[in-house]
């Protein structure tokens, strides 16, 4: 028993030797230091970079590098790609002008945003989608001297009542001064009427104060508080994430993350349609890329073309509708999918002459499409041996319907419309292929170049019905 308690004794006092050492030789900690990144200050001009500071204190020291008037946009590593530059928010201006939204078939434009936001660089602005116009009951005058009789949206009409409220506020003030002076003129010494006279120059003084000052300071805070552009949602860009797959103008469109050894190219130029990586700033947004890597443009100089890679040789090439037939080159099987990825319509942006802004107008109406029909068929293969043609009337072809709305100034010019398939012959009415995709009569009603409105007349006997104008009266 006694054995026991000083065995017991002995490792109790062990342990209390060993105690004070475990607590105080506590086992070293390398930290890491804080990786640096780069501030950014919003002014009336854009944003622009300030200091380099640290991660751990980013939010004081970035803030201390701003002037009082601005405001502080955010510290960003290198690593990180949502960058002033960056920002999917901001854009160029013709960039912005020429971008366009299809909504319900129809085209809508873009406005390029007035005031400089303080997120963005200088020369990059907020971009919107050009809604309809709304006419107002009641003419608005504006500062140039004119009256507005439409507005394109809520904050448009809230800064015209704005502006307009702000000149007549001003000129009541100045008459309220006016006749409070006449009033101290005429008061001869009443003391109360002298009161009154000067309660009612003060106030109207205070009035002119507030009704710019308020102005003054939203200025300074956001100069597009004044705009009332906050009134409308600004576009995004399309984000952009690449990878070995992807074409160099996916590269390009990254703003500087990846470097080329060219900026310009076609797909299957002279060249090869390929650029060379020189050089990646960010990895933050690729995956598997390397200096040395080669890109594909995927860009052809005809837009109604499509950019073709072969597996086999990693060559690509631009093909066409008219080239998808059953023996075409590129081994490509006519599908009713594949034609379909050939329809494309062509755009032109022209300067509306009243409006002095950029409108997209439908130029050609390209549309791509399967078909079993032997006529069609037959114009595809008639220089091919009959083997490979008699297969081919069981695998279809790609045939083109093109509107050139340029040809087009009246309704029956869309009887004159016709397709085309790839190895010449004959074009071939539109009336007599059963599996186009339209029939010249929808053709004629949905009027895709607007020249109508536009309607079917009466059919002559073993004919088609023409296309008519529709009287306006």
């Amino acid at each position: 028993m006694q054995r026991l308690q000083k065995r017991i004794l002995t490792f109790t006092f062990i342990l209390a030797l060993l105690f004070p050492v475990s607590f105080f030789v506590q086992p070293q900690t390398v930290s890491a230091a804080p990786e640096t990144c780069q501030c950014y200050c919003g002014s009336v001009d854009g944003a622009y970079k300030t200091t380099l500071s640290n991660t751990e204190n980013a939010g004081s020291a970035c803030a201390a590098s701003c002037k009082p008037t601005e405001a502080y946009v955010g510290c960003f590593t290198a690593e990180d790609i949502n960058t002033p530059e960056n920002n999917t928010k901001c854009w160029e201006e013709q960039e912005c002008l020429k971008s366009t939204v299809i909504i319900n078939g129809k085209p809508f434009g873009s406005d390029w945003g007035e005031s400089q936001p303080t997120q963005c660089v200088n020369g990059q602005h907020y971009c919107y989608t050009k809604g309809s116009t709304i006419s107002l009951g009641v003419l608005i005058p504006k500062s140039d001297g004119t009256s507005a009789s439409s507005v394109a949206g809520i904050g448009e009409y809230v800064q015209l009542v704005y502006t307009f409220l702000l000149g007549a506020g001003s000129l009541l003030a100045v008459l309220m001064v006016m006749i409070g002076g006449l009033q101290w003129v005429m008061a001869r010494g009443n003391q109360t009427a002298i009161g009154n006279a000067k309660e009612r120059m003060s106030k109207a003084i205070m009035g002119i104060v507030l009704l710019f000052g308020a102005v003054t300071i939203m200025t300074f805070i956001d100069p597009s508080l004044t705009k009332f552009e906050e009134f409308r949602v600004p576009k995004i860009q399309q984000s952009i994430f690449v990878d070995k797959d992807s074409g160099c103008e996916a590269l390009i469109a990254l703003k500087g993350a990846v470097t080329l050894d060219r900026s310009t190219g076609y797909c299957g130029d002279s060249t090869g349609g390929k650029a060379t990586i020189t050089a990646i700033t960010s990895g933050k947004n690729v995956s598997g890329l390397e200096v040395g890597d080669t890109c594909n443009f995927q860009q052809c100089k005809d837009e109604t073309e499509q950019c073709i890679k072969d597996k086999s040789t990693n060559e690509t090439s631009c093909q066409s509708c008219l080239d998808i037939d059953p023996d075409n080159e590129a081994g490509i099987p006519p599908t009713p999918f594949t034609c379909a990825e050939f329809s494309k319509d062509e755009f032109d942006f022209v300067k509306n002459p009243v409006t002095l802004e950029y409108e997209a107008q439908l130029t050609k109406q390209n549309t791509c499409f399967y078909s079993q029909d032997s006529d069609l068929i037959a114009l595809s293969l008639f220089d091919l041996p009959w083997d490979i043609a008699d297969a081919a009337f069981t695998s279809g072809t790609c045939a083109q319907l093109t509107i050139d709305c340029t040809a087009v100034t009246e309704c029956r010019d869309y009887l004159r419309q016709e397709i085309v398939t790839s190895r010449g012959g004959h074009p071939t009415p539109l009336v007599s292929i059963f599996d186009a995709p339209t029939t010249h009569d929808a053709v004629c009603i949905d009027d895709p170049c607007s020249v109508g409105p536009c309607r079917l007349g009466e059919a002559s006997i073993g004919g088609e019905p023409p296309c008519m104008q529709v009287p306006l009266f």
